[in-house]
């Protein structure tokens, strides 16, 4: 297995642009397409279901929580971005987010 080539990492940083659409590689301007937000909301939902807002309809009575049992979900987001994963997969999910 090869060693990695940092020299090749460090002459591609050293040309991309220092700004947020250079680090992002030219995704850098507008919100985070509206297909990623989607699918990254419906992966945490399928791994956190309780994080629906609105009750499954095919859930009975029993499994429905009532306003009194409600939980507040607290997210941390650890990722390096501008933001973008926070204000449109997170927030419309969970109560506080972390950053």
């Amino acid at each position: 297995m090869a060693l990695p080539d940092y020299q090749r990492g460090i002459d591609y940083w050293t040309s991309v642009d220092a700004s947020v659409d250079g680090v992002l590689g030219g995704f850098g301007t507008g919100p985070l397409p509206r297909v990623e937000q989607l699918s990254s909301r419906l992966f945490l939902l399928s791994l956190l279901p309780q994080l629906q807002v609105f009750p499954s309809p095919l859930a009975t009575h029993q499994d429905v929580e009532s306003p009194a049992e409600s939980k507040r979900f607290v997210a941390l987001d650890v990722g390096a971005g501008v933001g973008r994963v926070t204000a449109e997969v997170l927030l419309p999910l969970v109560d506080d987010v972390i950053t």
